[in-house]
């Protein structure tokens, strides 16, 4: 059949990977798992799996839910069958400032802070583990003193809750 197996459409989605920040609002709001993220390594990559799109004809999909406006979903004409996977985007993982972890796609970042319009951009050269530790350390610092957080028995124990007391 032309564009269908079974008697069911078969969708394209395609991507401008100049839009695609690799946010992720697209595979978390796919009813169907056709759309996924996944990590290899230090790259982030959109995956589209045809087999399992239905087009999302009844509701809003991800052509929708997009934020950069960067996708586009058809219905697939062609008579060939579509590969399994098709890698859509992909993007190096940025390393974060303080520990050196892979924690984000430099797309996103660069989305996030033209949102931002420029306010904290350190804010986004860390991970979320190194930013709520960085947090933490303020509110400590703020309610007992500066360098509190290193001396202060209270100071270590809130930190040690919170998951970002690494000292002894």
């Amino acid at each position: 059949m032309h564009g269908e197996s079974a008697g069911v459409a078969r969708w394209r989605i395609t991507v401008d990977g100049e839009k695609c920040a690799l946010c992720e609002v697209c595979s978390r709001h796919c009813p169907s798992g056709a759309l996924r993220v996944e990590q290899g390594g230090a790259v982030l990559r959109l995956v589209f799996r045809p087999g399992l799109c239905h087009g999302c004809v009844d509701r809003e999909g991800c052509e929708i839910r997009c934020t950069e406006g960067a996708l586009a979903r058809a219905r697939d004409e062609s008579t060939e069958e579509p590969a399994a996977e098709i890698v859509l985007s992909q993007c190096e993982l940025v390393r974060c400032a303080r520990c050196g972890e892979p924690h984000a796609p430099a797309r996103k970042l660069r989305a996030v802070a033209r949102r931002r319009r420029g306010k904290d951009p350190a804010a986004t050269a860390r991970c979320p583990h190194c930013r709520r530790t960085a947090l933490a350390i303020r509110f400590v610092e703020e309610k007992h003193g500066p360098g509190s957080h290193t001396q202060s028995r209270s100071a270590r124990e809130i930190l040690r809750r919170a998951g970002h007391w690494r000292g002894a």
